[in-house]
């Protein structure tokens, strides 16, 4: 063997980790039929050491051992060598002690790493000389490719091996040891860490948080789609415009309150997209269903409060309509109901497609028995208890059309629709 020093033709960094191989007596041996002696030593007594930053020749005949001495220092003979082998002057242990192989959710061999060529050959799968025996066994046990072995013979034949009864053994043992030192009793006393509500309630909104920020759909799409919807109702209804009249508000001052709330639907999805999330989580205990809807209600309230504020702002000023702050507070809880009905009907829909139907259907319904298109004095009896469930009858709109008369309209909380112009000066 020959030892170069080699000169890097750039420097290594200072940080890489280095490391130094040392052999000491290493001898592998197999077996050849006794009338040769029985045994064959490939490698006899070698002793060498590679040190970092060097490079190693091994040269010499062929059949000398060359490729046996260079498996052996990297660890894929399957059979058991003598002597030692270190790195960085410690000796090298096994990548792994024990070993697990599954095969179509059965187990097929459990137990030591080094036992497990042993049983493999009893079952007529030898490894082959020079080949890595974790290679090996995966390429026997996988039944996604051909060439594979009989999967049902190997599982029975652990399972009523040797190797499972001690297994079994091993187990009975670990219990009863257990037992014998209270190790019940003291398990019994171990808590599972779980925090409490205010714990879940911060961490469930900072991620909340995050996940509008980062996630356009949630909130940034639909602050577009409301932005350009509001300068175009904006632009329809100008206040400059002195064709508008009065009474043309009242459908702008519906078509706010109904459409602008029914595209609440929009961000259903997202909703349903923390389901799989919160069922995991709380299948493993770590949230409570409190903090996690808390959470969610309370991390909707600033996109819907810039929504808000940003239709307001265009509308109320664009029209040249007075009473901004009850537009807003208006447009702000309207906003939120959808919201959270949108939440509950995504806690209680398999499917998106199904809780933005039904939503739909539920914001019709609200629309058409709020006491715009029918006032509320004529509403058919039948009817009348949508009337007091849905949210959009109890909001309150205070408009000022252009020039000096007031406008009160959709003054449903109420329950008739007002529609009086007053001079006021």
């Amino acid at each position: 063997m020959v030892e170069l020093e080699m000169s890097p033709t750039s420097p290594e960094p200072a940080d890489r980790p280095k490391f130094s191989l040392a052999w000491e007596n290493l001898t592998y041996s197999v077996n050849v039929s006794k009338s040769k002696g029985g045994q064959k030593a490939l490698v006899s007594e070698v002793n060498g050491m590679l040190q970092p930053g060097s490079a190693l020749a091994v040269m010499g005949p062929s059949g000398c051992g060359k490729t046996t001495l260079l498996n052996l220092l990297a660890d894929r003979m399957a059979r058991k060598y003598e002597g030692s082998i270190y790195v960085n002057g410690k000796p090298r242990n096994p990548t792994f002690d024990w070993l697990c192989l599954l095969s179509e959710g059965r187990c097929a061999y459990f137990g030591k790493a080094d036992a497990s060529v042993n049983f493999f050959s009893g079952l007529n799968y030898k490894c082959p000389q020079y080949s890595n025996p974790a290679d090996y066994f995966l390429t026997v046990i996988n039944t996604d490719f051909e060439g594979h072995g009989d999967v049902d013979a190997i599982t029975k034949s652990f399972s009523e091996g040797q190797q499972m009864k001690q297994l079994r053994d091993s187990i009975d043992a670990e219990k009863k040891n257990a037992e014998d030192k209270g190790s019940k009793t003291a398990g019994s006393q171990v808590r599972k860490f779980h925090a409490n509500w205010i714990v879940q309630f911060i961490h469930l909104t900072k991620r909340n948080l995050l996940n509008s920020v980062i996630n356009p759909g949630i909130y940034w799409v639909r602050i577009v789609m409301y932005f350009m919807l509001c300068i175009m109702m904006g632009s329809m209804y100008l206040g400059t415009n002195e064709d508008i009249t009065k009474q043309m508000l009242v459908p702008l001052l519906f078509y706010c309150q109904a459409f602008l709330v029914f595209m609440a639907v929009a961000v259903l999805p997202f909703f349903m997209l923390q389901e799989p999330v919160f069922i995991r989580e709380r299948s493993n205990g770590l949230i409570d269903v409190f903090p996690f809807v808390f959470s969610n209600f309370i991390s909707a309230l600033p996109g819907i409060l810039l929504i808000a504020a940003m239709s307001s702002v265009l509308v109320v000023f664009m029209t040249d309509l007075t009473g901004f702050f009850g537009f807003f507070i208006n447009l702000f809880l309207s906003l939120v109901c959808a919201e959270s009905l949108m939440h509950v009907l995504s806690a209680s829909t398999p499917h998106y497609i199904i809780a933005i139907a039904l939503g739909a259907g539920f914001f019709g319904m609200f629309m058409l028995c709020e006491g715009f298109m029918v006032p509320r004095d004529t509403i058919p009896g039948w009817w009348i208890w949508a009337y007091y469930i849905a949210f959009h009858t109890y909001s309150s709109i205070f408009v000022r059309s252009p020039g000096r008369f007031l406008l009160d309209c959709l003054l449903l909380a109420h329950g008739t629709t007002i529609n009086r112009t007053e001079t006021i000066g």
